[in-house]
């Protein structure tokens, strides 16, 4: 498992590409990881987080001490998983596994390039907006 570090954002690419030419299956801390060509990743909302820091950053400008806030935990984590490297790896993937994987990404997606064909797997789960960016990213 590849930890949420400032060397993943600085070396991401490299680590994603050292583990794939090694035939490593790696689970990562974020979406965009892999759509830059990792594996997997279980991941909390980036977006909820952002919006939880704001509220507190606001909570704080507005008087309230720091010692008293809340310590938050992520409500929900999401699983990512990108078929196209699982079939490079050839890892053979489950039903129970597909079933349970919040997204399924069918190629991967760079910047400038078109967006990648991503289906959400749960009818109950998050629908994504038109033209709207991934989560995680």
């Amino acid at each position: 498992m590849a930890v949420p570090e400032a060397v993943m954002g600085i070396r991401g690419p490299r680590i994603i590409a050292l583990a794939a030419s090694h035939r490593l299956p790696a689970v990562y801390a974020y979406a965009a990881q892999v759509n830059q060509g990792g594996l997997a990743a279980d991941t909390t909302s980036v977006v909820q987080d952002v919006e939880r820091s704001a509220k507190d950053i606001d909570r704080i400008l507005h008087g309230a001490p720091v010692g008293s806030l809340p310590l938050q935990a992520a409500a929900r984590f999401e699983t990512i998983i990108a078929l196209k490297t699982a079939a490079a790896l050839r890892l053979a993937n489950g039903p129970s596994l597909m079933a349970r994987a919040d997204e399924l990404i069918a190629e991967r997606r760079l910047r400038g390039f078109s967006a990648p064909r991503r289906r959400p797997i749960r009818a109950g789960g998050p629908q994504p907006k038109a033209g709207s960016r991934p989560s995680g990213e």
